[in-house]
């Protein structure tokens, strides 16, 4: 399979598992990605993931891309809610790809509350017999003194849940 011609093309990738990626991409030479991922053959690049030659089944140019839906590409790029992943994706001067990935990340936003709090609970769970003060800059221990300070001065109605 020649990739190269599709350097600079939007182009239809089906791979192995017959999973369908569409987008403008790049071709990456084996000495270049035996450089850079240790792998000695030619690849495609549509944003950062990269689809090798023996992981490809076939390779079709195709229209532009509309920025209206968007497809395989851009789930497999959030399915992981790697946030890092996500920031490298969208750091592209490419519109539309942009575009289609906030679009996936809208339509699938409840798996990142899902992450975002799993990372959240696991980081501050360690800190609750820590008290912390309005901007979350001080941190104290939670002394008698101090949580019988704050019982007296938070109302009531708000304890429960201050004190969770």
């Amino acid at each position: 399979m020649n990739l190269m011609k599709y350097d600079n093309k939007c182009v239809r990738i089906i791979d192995l598992d017959n999973k369908v990626f569409e987008g403008n991409c790049y071709y990456n030479d084996k000495e270049y990605n035996n450089h850079e991922y240790g792998r000695n053959e030619d690849s495609l690049q549509i944003l950062n993931i990269m689809f090798y030659e023996s992981t490809t089944k076939d390779v079709k140019e195709i229209e532009n891309l509309s920025n209206k839906e968007y497809g395989s590409l851009e789930e497999s790029i959030i399915a992981d809610s790697d946030l890092d992943f996500i920031e490298d994706a969208l750091d592209t001067d490419d519109q539309i790809h942009r575009d289609r990935l906030i679009l996936c990340i809208k339509d699938n936003i409840n798996k990142f509350d899902d992450r975002i709090n799993e990372i959240v609970g696991n980081s501050i769970k360690d800190y609750k017999k820590y008290i912390f003060d309005v901007d979350y800059t001080l941190l104290i221990p939670n002394w008698s003194k101090e949580d019988e300070f704050l019982r007296k001065n938070i109302p009531f109605e708000e304890q429960e849940e201050f004190f969770k």
